[in-house]
C-alpha cells in the first residue's frame, strides 16, 4: 500500500486493488479507508468512506488555506475536533468545517463509518 501525495491531497493506494475497496493502514489496524473519488484536477476534491473502530482517534494537521472538509456520519457516532472543539455528530448527520486548522475525529460507538469529502481551493 502506498499513500500518494499529489500537491496538497493524498490518496490511498493498494498494488493489485481496485480503488474503492478499503484500504488497513498496517500501523493503525482501528482505520480503514476506501477512496470513493479520487482526486481530480477538474474537480479539486476527493471523496472518501472511513471506517474507525475500537473508538479511535486519528488526527490531522492543517491542510492549506481554503480547504473544507464535508463529512457525513453513514452508521455509528462520530466526533469530531474543528475550530478548536469537539462536536458529536450522530448517524445521518453531517457537518462543514474549515480544514486549514488542525482537526480530528474520534469514534464515539464501537464502530463508526463516515463519508468524508475533501475540497481543495
Amino acid at each position: 500500500m502506498t499513500i500518494e501525495r499529489c500537491g496538497n491531497h493524498y490518496s490511498a493506494n493498494v498494488p493489485g486493488k481496485s480503488a474503492n475497496l478499503p484500504v488497513h493502514f498496517p500501523d493503525d489496524p482501528n482505520m480503514q479507508v476506501k477512496t470513493l473519488f479520487p482526486f481530480m484536477d477538474d474537480t479539486a476534491l476527493e471523496m472518501f468512506e472511513i471506517t474507525l473502530l475500537n473508538h479511535h482517534q486519528q488526527l490531522s494537521s492543517a491542510h492549506p488555506q481554503g480547504v473544507i472538509e464535508h463529512v457525513y456520519v453513514v452508521s455509528g457516532c462520530l466526533s469530531v475536533l474543528a475550530d478548536g472543539e469537539w462536536k458529536k455528530i450522530h448517524e445521518g448527520e453531517s457537518m462543514r468545517f474549515y480544514a486549514d486548522q488542525p482537526h480530528g475525529y474520534q469514534g464515539v460507538t464501537d464502530a463508526v463509518v463516515f463519508q468524508n469529502i475533501i475540497r481543495y481551493i
